[in-house]
């Protein structure tokens, strides 16, 4: 039995056809790519980056990031002094409280969470000593932020103490009557008790979680130096004031 050649599978002019078509639109779809490339205003395209849309005449370039922020030359600024009062007073706190630490570390650690914190202390007086204290607040961020990941650990238990403190922040629309300071003791209040508070928690990850809940009863030792942390820093604002 022949099959009809209108429904015949073999080469014919239906499929040269289709195979021109197939090649035109290939040809043009791979002619379009490079205009994807191509400069334009759109405010939803990838490319929004190179135009200007603002209204500006100019598109600042954002700064290259250093490697190692804490070697670079910095300039003081009005709150220069603020700061550096501070992070001695930080400094201070976290060497006087390095064997409470290691204290509350080994009830469930590895015992050297005073020393971590310790060790970080030193490494930013050593720098406070040959450095001038950036004016800008986000610099002196990068270079703490180079300084801590040189010669500190993790410790997710911090995270007990801060987040209650960023909580505590968050919830303010306005300036409370006392201004900015009462944002700060307000933001300590809350971090202590969070601290406290990791007293009742049960350990999920390291260490701790190989120790009966029952026996872990004190605080975690990250959390209590993020306390203590934010309460020097307050103090030291107070006695500048």
């Amino acid at each position: 039995m022949k099959t009809s050649s209108r429904w015949s599978t073999s080469d014919g002019p239906h499929k040269d056809r289709s195979t021109r078509a197939n090649t035109h639109t290939h040809t043009r779809l791979t002619s379009c790519i490079p205009v994807t490339d191509a400069k334009t205003s759109a405010p939803a395209w990838p490319n929004l980056g190179s135009a200007c849309v603002s209204g500006r005449d100019y598109v600042t370039e954002p700064q290259a990031a250093s490697a190692r922020p804490q070697d670079d030359a910095h300039s003081e600024g009005p709150l220069s002094p603020v700061m550096r009062g501070a992070l001695e007073a930080v400094c201070s706190t976290l060497l006087e409280k390095r064997e409470e630490l290691d204290a509350l570390d080994r009830a469930a650690g590895d015992g050297d969470c005073g020393n971590t914190h310790a060790a970080a202390a030193k490494a930013i007086q050593e720098w406070l000593r040959d450095h001038a204290v950036p004016g800008d607040p986000g610099q002196l961020l990068s270079v703490l932020a180079g300084l801590v990941q040189e010669k500190m650990g993790g410790s997710s238990g911090a995270l007990d103490a801060l987040c209650p403190a960023v909580d505590e922040l968050l919830k303010l629309t306005t300036a409370p009557p006392g201004g900015q300071m009462a944002v700060l003791q307000a933001a300590v209040r809350k971090a202590s008790s969070g601290a406290e508070a990791t007293r009742d928690l049960a350990a999920r990850a390291g260490r701790a979680s190989y120790i009966a809940a029952e026996r872990v009863t004190l605080p975690d030792p990250g959390a209590v130096a993020v306390a203590a942390i934010l309460r020097a820093v307050l103090e030291s604002l107070e006695k500048q004031k």
